[in-house]
């Protein structure tokens, strides 16, 4: 039995549905329907990676290459959902589509060129143990099945211990990440070109505070990707 033939006997058996409007997906549709599709909030950040709101945020504290976000981000919009179950509902699989979503798309604006490792913002171990996987290496995962560059999880880690960063106010989310993030290995970074892929970008504290750590290691270029961005 091949294995296109198997797929849609399956699909037959439990036809997969959109996991934001809950409809059944036609043959050629795929994770999401073309409908909740077309009505993404894409930013288009990634036709100019250098002048956006993220960039233009992000160069107040470190020197950055290029920045993006895939989507607006709000709370209880159709990603707000999507993201909530990547991250609290183990659905890490929805990572990995977002990913290629994003991929796709940044990369017919060449926004890959030039870089050379996928950075997944790390977790503390302690939340890694709770959600059984860090969304953004999933995220990442996508990324790479399109676009061929490798994923690294080396050379960092994640102090425990730091309040979460939504339950507090922006202008305290600085601090709260300052000495979080330590770098173990800096040769992992060295002669790279890093994007560090997280889910979600607000004040953009957390990927600084990683960037930041990054740069340390000497010889490195930084870019960041988020899925959402829920900046002002």
């Amino acid at each position: 039995m091949s294995s296109s033939f198997f797929s849609r006997f399956i699909d037959v058996l439990a036809p997969a549905s959109c996991p934001i409007c809950g409809n059944r997906l036609s043959a050629d549709e795929h994770f999401l329907c073309a409908r909740c599709l077309l009505q993404l909030p894409f930013t288009g950040f990634e036709a100019n990676p250098g002048d956006n709101p993220i960039a233009e945020a992000l160069r107040w504290h470190f020197t950055v290459e290029k920045c993006a976000s895939l989507l607006s981000y709000r709370p209880g919009s159709a990603i707000s959902k999507l993201l909530l179950s990547l991250k609290f509902f183990n659905h890490p699989e929805y990572g990995t589509e977002l990913g290629r979503i994003m991929a796709s798309e940044f990369q017919s604006a060449g926004f890959f060129d030039g870089i050379t490792t996928l950075f997944p913002l790390p977790l503390t171990r302690k939340r890694q143990r709770q959600r059984g996987y860090n969304q953004s290496l999933e995220i990442c995962r996508g990324i790479s099945e399109v676009t061929g560059i490798d994923i690294t999880t080396k050379g960092m880690s994640r102090s425990e211990g730091n309040a979460p960063q939504s339950s507090l106010p922006h202008d305290k989310r600085y601090e709260n990440v300052k000495n979080v993030f330590h770098l173990t290995d800096p040769s992992v970074f060295q002669g790279q070109h890093i994007l560090i892929v997280d889910d979600i970008l607000t004040t953009g504290s957390t990927v600084t505070a990683c960037a930041k750590e990054i740069l340390k290691a000497g010889d490195v270029k930084i870019s960041i990707a988020t899925i959402g961005y829920a900046g002002q």
